[in-house]
């Protein structure tokens, strides 16, 4: 079986200038290179289908090209076409049993079809031929965080970001490792220290929005609602997921913090609060009506005692309109415009 000699090669996308890879011109739309070298220029452009037609071409030249066999599995595997990349990754390995990216690949692929056992096999055959490699540090990470096998995804998740600070770790996102080793801590309940890797994972990028969510819920968790909407806002904004997935969240929130503000007597807080909770689930309505009429008519009663009258007697219309039944409420009307007798 032919050795490898392309070794230092490997994942050179990612590590060389785009010049270096394919000697084409940035406006330039077509490569004219050496297929594996159009098929590396495409990946960086994200023209994945184009990538996967260059890396078919240089495997025609050279069948027994393992990176050529390997790169390709990466694409077909961003591509999430997992039945391609699998075959890829393997005969990558039948031709050289001896190159740790095509282990890394297949690990990939494994935790995807959520076979970790399967993928720690990989996993452990890339660190052991390739010590220093973060992304099967990582890879290794999901499979046993996903296994619950605690102690062990968060040492692996550790090593992976020791050796990538960006924590990107070969998945496409950085803070990824720091988000799954906040997820740890989280599942186990310690929600201070998964705020830390979470920030961590902030800190690599500020743009995350998956960080962002991760610290919304971390804090949620604590009943620190203000800190959890302004996370969970901007995960929102960053992410069309998100936002459908967080929109039962917010009125929930809203809802807790409306109860927050209630306890404190903060009725103005609570009332935009509990606002805000209606906004986003209209069924809240007939639930919250009550609570918002004893806001106005406590806030009223405040308004009345400060001598502001004018404000007072809002406040109890506000609150006759969602609670007209109110025998207390039309009374305390009654007594600020003047309409009961001495």
């Amino acid at each position: 079986m032919r050795k490898n000699k392309k070794f230092k090669k490997i994942y050179i996308f990612l590590l060389l200038s785009l010049s270096a890879l394919c000697p084409v011109r940035a406006q330039q739309k077509e490569c004219k290179a050496a297929p594996v070298d159009c098929a590396l220029w495409h990946t960086r452009r994200g023209e994945y289908d184009k990538a996967i037609e260059f890396y078919g071409k240089a495997i025609a030249r050279d069948p027994e090209d393992p990176v050529a066999y390997s790169n390709r599995s990466s694409v077909y595997y961003r591509l999430k076409k997992l039945s391609k990349a699998l075959p890829d990754c393997k005969k990558a390995i039948q031709l050289d049993p001896g190159y740790p990216f095509a282990y890394a690949n297949c690990a990939g692929v494994y935790n995807d079809l959520k076979k970790y056992k399967v993928s720690l096999k990989y996993s452990d055959k890339a660190v052991e031929i390739k010590p220093d490699f973060a992304e099967a540090w990582y890879n290794r990470g999901i499979s046993h965080y996903k296994l619950k096998r605690y102690d062990l995804a968060a040492g692996d998740f550790e090593k992976a970001y020791e050796l990538d600070e960006s924590g990107e770790c070969g998945s496409g996102e950085k803070g990824s490792a720091q988000n799954y080793r906040g997820n740890i801590y989280y599942d186990l309940g310690d929600y201070d220290a998964a705020i830390k890797e979470y920030e961590k994972a902030l800190k690599a990028d500020p743009k995350s929005a998956d960080a962002h969510n991760n610290l919304g819920q971390a804090y949620n968790r604590k009943k620190d609602y203000e800190k959890a909407l302004g996370y969970w806002e901007k995960a929102a904004e960053m992410s069309p997921k998100y936002a459908a997935r967080l929109k039962p969240y917010f009125s929930r929130l809203y809802l807790n913090l409306g109860r927050k503000f209630f306890e404190k007597k903060d009725y103005s807080g609570a009332i935009v609060n509990w606002y805000k909770a209606i906004g986003a689930d209209g069924d809240l309505e007939k639930e919250l009506a009550p609570k918002l009429a004893r806001c106005y008519l406590e806030r009223g009663k405040y308004y009345a005692g400060a001598g502001n009258r004018e404000a007072a007697l809002a406040d109890f219309k506000e609150a006759l309109k969602l609670d007209p039944e109110s025998e207390e409420i039309a009374k305390a009307e009654a007594e600020a415009s003047g309409q009961t007798e001495p």
